[in-house]
């Protein structure tokens, strides 16, 4: 669990290496290349520019990380591994909030100098133990039927491609990373109310 930033790519200027993270996306996160987001920062502005005036793209620059912003409505956009669709988006989804809920209640330590939270999968089995009993009901047979282990590791899949975690690793330490911040979600009360 550490930055993914490589060797060779050190050749590479840094706002090189921030606008293909940023285009690539899904983010940059000032983990794994500091000189490269501090070099975005400081340009955050031509950077913007460029990407509004020939994309009709947004840039979203946060304490720890930046990506690119796509309106919903674009050809080209949004660029995402989320939907409100999947059950494994779904508890994605609510793992986030979940986890916010975590650290603001003192259950979790703060998140580092980097904005990352480091957690283990005892830590994340539990929180989906949470998340499903509280949630489960919304979840289709299949995931209902499921075993804990198995959605979790279906859910950690689907977290890592959209960039809210790494890991585990062969010690079973899980970094979550900052943009898992950008999510909370839950299921609509008063249309639950209405099915009942």
């Amino acid at each position: 669990l550490r930055p993914t930033l490589l060797a060779d790519a050190l050749a590479t200027p840094a706002l090189v290496r921030a606008w293909r993270a940023i285009l690539l996306g899904p983010a940059l996160f000032r983990f794994d290349d500091a000189d490269a987001f501090a070099a975005l920062v400081q340009h955050s502005e031509s950077v913007a520019h460029e990407l509004l005036e020939n994309f009709g793209w947004l840039l979203d620059i946060q304490r720890d990380y930046a990506c690119i912003v796509r309106a919903s409505g674009m050809a080209t956009g949004p660029v995402t591994a989320l939907t409100p669709f999947g059950t494994n988006d779904q508890i994605s989804l609510l793992l986030c909030n979940a986890i916010r809920e975590q650290v603001t209640s003192g259950a979790w330590s703060p998140a580092d100098s980097y904005g990352c939270l480091h957690v283990t999968t005892e830590d994340m089995s539990a929180l989906l133990f949470t998340v499903r009993e509280r949630y489960g009901d919304n979840w289709g047979t299949d995931a209902r039927n499921r075993s804990s282990r198995s959605m979790l590791n279906d859910v950690y899949r689907k977290m890592r491609q959209a960039a809210l975690l790494r890991g585990p690793d062969e010690h079973g330490n899980i970094l979550i990373l900052p943009t898992a911040a950008r999510y909370s979600a839950t299921y609509d009360k008063a249309e639950q109310e209405q099915t009942t």
